[in-house]
C-alpha cells in the first residue's frame, strides 16, 4: 500500500489512522470516567487560577507590579481600612471588583496597551459609581438588596453592569452604553450616612 514514488501512505490511510487512534484513546478514557473528572478538575483549576490572578493583580493598585491596575485614586481610595469596614462595603466593593475583573477578561490583552488602559481607567470610573450608587442608598446593605439592584429595581443606576459588558462588542461601545445609563446620584438620594 506504500507509494514508492513518493515514500508515504495514500491520502485515505493517512486520514483514517490518526481518527481511529483518536477513537482508540476517547474509548481508553471513557472506561475511566474518574480520569475524564479529574481532566475536567484540573481545567476547573487552571481557570480559577487564571481569574484569581487577575482579580490579584485588579486589588493590588501597586504602582510597580501588575498590568491592569496601577496607582488607582479610586482604587487607592477604596483600600482605606475605613472603606473595608461593614458588610455593605464588602458586598460593593465585589461588586466593583467582578465588574472590573469580567471588563479585563473580555477586553484586554494579557499585557495591555497604554490604550488599553486608559479605556479601563475610564471603565473603572463608570464601575465605580455603579457599584457605590448602591452603598450610598443603602444605610445597611445585604446580599438581597445588592441582588435586586443588579436584576433592576427603582434604585439610581439599578442595572445589570455584568450583562452589558458581555453583550459589548468593544470597550468603546460599552463606555458610550455606560455613559448613557450611569447618572450622579443627587445628595438626596444619600442614605448611608444620614443618622
Amino acid at each position: 500500500m506504500l507509494n514508492s514514488t513518493k515514500g508515504h501512505l495514500p491520502m485515505p490511510i493517512r486520514l483514517i489512522i490518526p481518527q481511529l487512534l483518536l477513537s482508540q484513546a476517547y474509548a481508553i478514557l471513557n472506561r475511566f470516567s474518574w480520569i475524564r473528572q479529574l481532566w475536567r478538575v484540573n481545567l476547573f483549576f487552571d481557570y480559577a487560577k487564571h481569574y484569581f490572578e487577575i482579580l490579584k493583580d485588579i486589588q493590588n493598585n501597586d504602582k510597580y507590579e501588575g498590568y491592569f491596575i496601577n496607582d488607582n485614586d479610586i482604587i487607592k481610595t477604596l483600600d482605606l481600612s475605613t472603606y473595608k469596614n461593614g458588610v455593605g462595603n464588602r458586598i460593593t466593593r465585589l461588586l466593583l471588583d467582578t465588574a472590573i475583573l469580567l471588563y479585563v477578561d473580555r477586553f484586554c490583552p494579557e499585557r495591555p496597551a497604554k490604550i488599553d488602559l486608559e479605556m479601563l481607567d475610564q471603565f473603572v470610573v463608570f464601575a465605580f459609581v455603579w457599584a457605590y450608587s448602591l452603598r450610598a442608598q443603602y444605610y445597611n446593605l445585604g446580599w438581597l438588596s445588592a441582588q435586586n439592584y443588579i436584576m433592576g429595581n427603582d434604585l439610581i443606576n439599578s442595572f445589570n453592569i455584568y450583562k452589558i459588558i458581555t453583550d459589548s462588542d468593544s470597550p468603546v461601545s460599552l463606555l458610550s452604553s455606560l455613559s448613557d445609563k450611569v447618572n450622579l446620584l443627587p445628595i438626596n438620594k444619600i442614605a448611608a450616612k444620614k443618622r
